[in-house]
């Protein structure tokens, strides 16, 4: 949550400036947050495909996804995002059936999606900076893989187990301006995914396993903290842009 408050703070202090320094009135005129030339707010809008490049599980992770937002005077948007993991990372689980141990292959997932806000500064240079944050939630948890030693569905789909999350991914970037409608985004970040455990019941000789007091019986797979990462982006961004 500190990161949240910081990156907010950050970004209301750079609007800030950023209207001190283009603003054109003068101290008895009325000026709002995002005044522009003439006292006229120009809207316009965006979308982009985005590559995200980090790692997970001390293996190279790829996240694909889009972004879509309103656009204010050409500097401060604010709109919509989603991400989903591509490399799913490997994991085991040893399960018996029949009294033979089998190795039982399982992939993470982790999707998520939600808030965009960010601000450009000097938007109308050929290549300009700019900072922004998605905030949103989502679902981490173990994909299912198909054995044809295990036919039983009704024991099998436990072993599917899904968590929510929160998350929270702030960057700083370089962009680029190629034409009025298209422009490319090189980016530096960090991917916050809260804290959860991902867990998968034991099953022993084809059935699931309760304790005394009739729980499930289950071993923690991974938690949530490996899928936090500094990331580096790629984004191929459309929209009106003068």
């Amino acid at each position: 949550m500190k990161h949240l408050v910081l990156f907010i703070a950050l970004l209301i202090a750079s609007v800030l400036i950023a209207q001190t320094d283009n603003t054109t009135t003068t101290d008895n005129e009325f000026k709002t947050l995002f005044h522009n030339n003439g006292g006229k707010t120009k809207v316009s809008g965006f979308g982009s495909v985005n590559l995200d490049f980090g790692s997970v599980e001390n293996n190279f992770g790829l996240m694909l996804g889009g972004e879509g937002a309103l656009l204010l005077n050409q500097r401060f948007y604010i709109g919509f995002y989603g991400r989903g993991l591509t490399t799913l990372p490997k994991y085991e689980l040893n399960r018996t059936f029949n009294n033979n141990i089998v190795n039982i292959e399982r992939r993470g997932m982790l999707g998520h999606g939600g808030l965009l806000i960010g601000f450009i500064f000097m938007p109308e240079k050929p290549i300009h900076f700019g900072i922004d944050a998605r905030i949103g939630g989502g679902a981490v948890g173990l994909v299912y893989y198909y054995e044809s030693y295990y036919n039983d569905p009704d024991l099998y789909y436990p072993e599917d187990r899904m968590e929510a999350i929160f998350a929270f991914a702030p960057e700083a970037y370089l962009e680029m301006n190629f034409t009025s409608w298209f422009k490319v985004k090189l980016s530096a970040g960090y991917q916050y995914i809260s804290n959860a455990s991902v867990k998968a019941p034991i099953i022993e000789n084809g059935k699931l396993v309760y304790d005394d007091n009739n729980k499930l019986v289950t071993e923690e797979v991974f938690n949530t903290t490996k899928y936090r990462t500094p990331t580096l982006s790629l984004g191929f961004v459309f929209g009106w842009f003068k």
